[in-house]
């Protein structure tokens, strides 16, 4: 079975200031008074390396998990694989349809309401009217926020912004899922309804990338796991292999 995403060789680097503090927001007052006291030397910045020299393959039908520490580059690699950032070297090729929820309001515009939104994202996804109308009773259901369909997207909490996002993504038709542990923010029952709706999904041919460290969901679903660690791809296998290696990693941290 051909590919649907193959990653080849991909590294992402980032420059950064020698000093931490220097690499937060700062006023533009103090931009200016640093240019014009000359204190930015070249030899300030540092190179940062998120990713380094990864590879794999993935195909259609695959629910597939990737786990790692904080800092070992796991959402770093779902915004390559998105295009939301390009990789310094390497390519990512991309064989169908993407659709990603990378954080809550991803790909929702705050002024228009629940309803539009629906629309709005259908059409980012190059998908037609007629093909969104299809899919909006399900759409509407699966929300469970029929009283706030009229009400604009910036006035939602962060559940209902959730689970209407999710319920955009998990029915309208791509060829490729990506979910950065953002349906770890919804309550115990959306999370069921999610995780049933992606077995679903994979079993219509699509793959499905998350980031989780739901262990239960990774064992009862997931067919393949990545483990990265500092930038690297350690592990590619089973999730329970994957499972085991990443505790032991934890093991050794502590």
């Amino acid at each position: 079975m051909k590919p649907i995403i193959e990653v080849c060789n991909i590294s992402k680097r980032y420059q950064l200031f020698s000093d931490p503090s220097e690499n937060q927001h700062r006023s533009l007052k103090k931009t200016l008074h640093r240019l014009i006291a000359g204190g930015w030397q070249r030899n300030e910045m540092v190179e940062f390396w998120a990713l380094q020299d990864i590879s794999f393959s993935l195909h259609p039908g695959e629910v597939v998990a990737i786990l790692g520490h904080n800092g070992s580059g796991k959402s770093t690699l779902l915004k390559l694989m998105s295009r939301i950032i390009e990789p310094t070297k390497g390519k990512i090729i991309l064989s169908g349809r993407l659709g990603a929820l990378l954080e809550i309001g991803t790909g929702m515009h705050p002024d228009l309401t629940g309803l539009e939104n629906i629309y709005f994202c259908g059409a980012l996804l190059g998908m037609k009217k007629k093909e969104v109308v299809r899919h909006l009773d399900e759409i509407i259901s699966f929300a469970d926020i029929e009283a706030f369909l009229q009400t604009p997207f910036k006035k939602y909490s962060s559940g209902m912004a959730l689970r209407l996002a999710a319920s955009i993504l998990l029915h309208l038709k791509t060829d490729i899922l990506i979910l950065d542990e953002i349906l770890s923010v919804g309550d115990y029952d959306f999370q069921s309804l999610c995780f049933d709706k992606i077995k679903q999904v994979a079993n219509d041919g699509r793959l499905v990338l998350c980031v989780t460290h739901h262990e239960e969901w990774i064992s009862t679903y997931c067919k393949r796991a990545l483990l990265l660690k500092n930038g690297q791809l350690m592990a590619d296998g089973s999730p329970v292999d994957i499972l085991k290696q990443y505790h032991h990693q934890k093991l050794l941290s502590l």
